[in-house]
This record gives structure tokens, sequence and C-alpha cells, in this order.
């Protein structure tokens, strides 16, 4: 499982700087540039940081991706690993949603509660929480 884990995500990270090296030439955007200033933000996210939760979500993440993936369109690109994203972040809250009732079952006149509604630990802010989907 690890080492299918890690060569996916190595093939990702590829994948992803190829797809970006389309819309940079497109644009007139410099790559190496451009993985210059994301490798100054890599320290937020590393890999042993990573934890399964509800989805992306926050004033940034889902935002930004769509930004991202007109921004594309625009030029006639395709970024289909952000696409593949927003697809996934989608469906991964539909499964949430389906796990909660195969759990506990039918969830008419039930009480749930729910700790953790922001984004993110240590933050109060729940724009594009997944949970206010999962609570809907």
């Amino acid at each position: 499982m690890i080492k299918y884990a890690w060569n996916c995500y190595s093939a990702l990270k590829i994948t992803y700087v190829n797809e970006l090296a389309n819309l940079c030439s497109a644009t007139g955007a410099d790559i190496f540039t451009v993985i210059q200033g994301m490798s100054y933000s890599e320290k937020l996210l590393p890999v042993l940081q990573l934890r399964p939760g509800p989805g992306i979500g926050g004033s940034c993440l889902p935002k930004d991706n769509l930004a991202f993936e007109n921004m594309a369109h625009k030029w006639s690109e395709r970024l289909s690993l952000v696409e593949a994203v927003i697809l996934a972040n989608e469906l991964h809250k539909e499964k949430l949603v389906t796990t909660i009732k195969c759990l506990i079952g039918p969830l008419k006149n039930k009480k749930i509660a729910i700790l953790g509604l922001s984004f993110k630990a240590n933050t109060d802010d729940i724009r594009y929480s997944p949970a206010v989907y999962v609570i809907q």
C-alpha cells in the first residue's frame, strides 16, 4: 500500500507540473518560476501533516481550484488534475454522508452532534467547510 501510494503521489505531482507547464506555455508564464514559487509554500502542508477528513474547504482552496480551472479553459488548456480534485472533493462529501447513514441508519428524527465545523483545526472560519454540506 505504501509503495503504490507514494508512487501514485509522485506521479500526480509530476503530471501536475506537466499540466502547469502547458498552461504556462499558453499564458507566457515561466514554469520554473512557478515551480520555485510553489516550493516556498511546500512546508505549509508536508506529507506527515496530511490527515483524512471530510474534504477541502476554507476561503482559498475551493475558490482557487475553480478559478484556476476557469483560467486554463480561457487559454484552451485543461488542468485535468484540478478538475479531478474538484470532482473528488464533491464525491468525498457525498460518500461521508452515505457512510454516516450506513453506520446509524436513517437520519430522520436523530440528534447528531457536530464537532469541528471549521475547515481546519485552530480556526473559526467555516467558509466552504465540507462539514456544512454534511450537516445539510
